[in-house]
């Protein structure tokens, strides 16, 4: 392809101005400025018939499966791409310092605003009296010793990695991830269980399919129904539909649930060394987390009340001193180490990773 010369998009600059420019004058906000610039872009390429997409960016689309449906569409795709990029380049900079690395994922040709609204999955649950019954406060035992570090898959209890797709369903998962995990301790064997039954049927116990939910709200549906079928039974799907929940298909079943004490690590800790994967619900919503590779991530400014998405808590550990909590991510293999991630670990409950922790009975 032959770069066209007399376009401004050799270099697309950030979205950082200093407070003097023209920007700033004019009292535009940042999602204003980004807005603006994007449009700029967009409407000098009407004058510039051509326009060079990165070597970068046609592997990233290729290998992503991306498709647009017009030039405008890829051009502000890869506007916003390039923005990423250049966010990760100066994170990994630092990365000896920070103690993690970032990555370009297949959520890179989302804006900030974009996959905060489309991935901020999780509830705040809000307990009823008529499901009271079926929620109890984990205690651990005095004394207790625990284990240096915990992975429960040496023990055949954690299911593969999932890829929640366009649909907002980390609950499901949250809530299925505990499960499975309960169950394969107590029954000897790990059987996957169906997401898209928790999406398609727990409606009318507060979740909202493809559009948020509550792994609590999800506990009360199983326990009311009797159980929740087998994902081979019921596979996924990424899109609610109509409830096909059949009795002979269940896979696991479970009485009530637990949940650690709001912000306390210390029970968290003991419950996923003595009970099995914990569901947990963090805050997810800033992009260190989306582009996350590999290493402890920290981040100091995220809230701890404020969650959007559902993990699954399957150990903790440490590396050269550093703590760290072992999670299962619904983001794909593609994301962090192979759908993975390791959260730190005694920082205050950061993130929320204690605020809503919850395992199931059966």
């Amino acid at each position: 392809m032959n770069t066209c010369k007399s376009c401004i998009f050799k270099d697309i600059p950030s979205y950082n101005w200093p407070e003097s420019s023209t920007f700033a004058v004019l009292g535009l906000n940042c999602k204003m400025k980004q807005i603006l610039v994007i449009h700029l872009f967009l409407a000098a390429s009407v004058v510039c018939h051509q326009y060079f997409f990165s070597a970068k960016w046609v592997i990233w689309k290729t290998q992503n499966q991306k498709v647009y449906s017009s030039f405008h569409e890829e051009l502000e795709r890869h506007i916003i791409w390039l923005s990423n990029q250049e966010y990760i380049d100066a994170y990994n900079k630092i990365a000896h310092i920070v103690g993690f690395n970032l990555s370009m994922n297949e959520y890179g040709d989302l804006s900030d605003y974009e996959f905060r609204n489309n991935y901020q999955c999780a509830l705040s649950p809000i307990y009823r009296p008529l499901f009271n019954c079926t929620r109890k406060i984990y205690q651990r035992s005095k004394n207790l010793t625990l284990p240096q570090s915990v992975d429960w898959r040496s023990m055949g209890a954690v299911s593969s990695v999932k890829s929640q797709g366009y649909c907002c369903s980390s609950y499901a998962f949250g809530a299925l991830g505990t499960l499975e995990g309960v169950h394969a301790l107590a029954s000897g064997k790990l059987v996957e269980l169906s997401a898209q039954n928790i999406i398609d049927c727990s409606r009318v116990y507060g979740n909202r399919g493809c559009q948020k939910g509550s792994v609590e709200y999800s506990y009360y549906y199983i326990i009311d129904n009797n159980g929740v079928d087998t994902k081979r039974s019921y596979p996924y799907r990424g899109k609610q539909k109509a409830c096909h929940f059949k009795q002979k298909n269940i896979g696991a079943k479970m009485r009530y649930f637990l949940q650690v004490e709001e912000g306390n690590e210390k029970d968290l800790e003991a419950a996923v060394a003595m009970q099995g994967p914990i569901s947990v619900v963090v805050d997810a919503s800033h992009n260190i987390f989306r582009f996350y590779k590999s290493g402890i991530l920290n981040i100091p400014n995220c809230s701890s009340s404020k969650v959007t998405q559902a993990l699954t808590l399957i150990g903790y550990g440490s590396n050269n001193g550093q703590k760290y909590w072992l999670v299962k991510n619904s983001w794909g293999k593609n994301w962090g180490l192979r759908g993975y991630a390791l959260l730190s670990r005694g920082k205050y409950n950061q993130c929320g990773i204690a605020s809503y922790a919850t395992f199931p009975s059966i």
